[in-house]
């Protein structure tokens, strides 16, 4: 589930920009569409569970995140997938997909649990689950929307290049207080990584993924959110 203050980044991004035909995927109680929708977007929500009423600039089809999606070849200008991606069987299947409904020069914005800040990869070391899926750990209910696919930024970028997707932006998250205790780790973790870095004296997007992946955001944030553009 989005949080609020994931939800104002999102909203905020897309509101920045000319209005236009976006995607939403899955779009659950249509926060996002509704709010795009007033300033003059054309909303297709899509989603598995949920249905909505048409109305004027707001479309609704029901769609498996899973399979192929029922739009055509450069069908929108934007695609926002909250939360949606942790569902799914397969990166690369999906952001396959988006880049395939996307129009050259269009623009992709995803957010997922972030399975790379400190506390997940303490969590890893010491239970064998990343953070925000407790589904590895307990059985599942029936009803659940399972959390089955943890993806890191390192995996999201490569799906994204495969697919002719291109990295703009890795936008910040609120840091929580509760995650205060986790900063000397991360900072020990930081200057590790660092001091790697400059013993290499490398300067290749490797490297630069590397220095991504080491700032605050990515180390302390709770939240992965990500958008791309398709040249």
């Amino acid at each position: 589930m989005s949080q609020p203050e994931e939800r104002e980044i999102v909203a905020n991004y897309f509101l920045a920009l000319p209005p236009g035909r976006l995607l939403d995927i899955p779009s659950g109680n249509l926060w996002l569409s509704t709010a795009l929708v007033e300033r003059g977007f054309e909303c297709h929500c899509a989603d598995l569970y949920v249905a909505a009423p048409e109305r004027p600039g707001l479309h609704f089809s029901a769609a498996n995140m899973n399979e192929r999606l029922p739009y055509d070849d450069g069908y929108f200008d934007y695609v926002a997938s909250v939360e949606g991606i942790e569902h799914m069987e397969s990166t690369h299947h999906l952001l396959r997909e988006f880049a395939r409904v996307l129009r050259p020069g269009g623009r992709l914005f995803i957010t997922t649990p972030n399975v790379l800040n400190f506390k997940s990869r303490l969590r890893v070391l010491l239970r064998g689950t990343p953070f925000g899926f407790p589904h590895y750990a307990t059985p599942k209910q029936p009803g659940d929307h399972v959390h089955a696919n943890p993806v890191t930024l390192s995996q999201l970028n490569f799906a994204a290049l495969t697919n002719g997707l291109r990295l703009e932006r890795v936008h910040p998250f609120p840091l929580r207080s509760k995650n205060v205790v986790y900063i000397p780790g991360a900072l020990l973790l930081w200057l590790f990584t660092h001091l790697g870095l400059w013993l290499k004296r490398r300067d290749d997007e490797l490297s630069k993924l590397h220095r991504l992946m080491m700032t605050k955001t990515m180390l302390l944030s709770d939240v992965l959110m990500v958008s791309f553009t398709k040249p």
